[in-house]
């Protein structure tokens, strides 16, 4: 079969980098890795960046992975 599944646009190169960097949301991360809807991965992906934090001050990330800490004009 074909491979059409429809995926959000999830960076997971960056995702990967935030479970290497923290070391939290393992189960998150491997759910996430093997959801095949766009829903379940939505889900997965919010559970797993609860968990995280930003890679340059430790701050904790906005559901799209953003820190507002280094981002703050993206805080809107």
């Amino acid at each position: 079969s074909i491979n059409s599944k429809k995926e959000l646009n999830i960076d997971m190169a960056y995702i990967e980098k935030l479970h290497i960097h923290s070391k939290q949301g393992t189960y998150e991360y491997n759910m996430l890795k093997d959801a095949d809807e766009p829903e379940l991965q939505s889900v997965w992906l919010e559970a797993f960046l609860e968990k995280q934090s930003c890679l340059d001050c430790d701050s904790k990330l906005d559901g799209n992975g953003v820190c507002l800490i280094c981002n703050p004009e993206l805080n809107n």
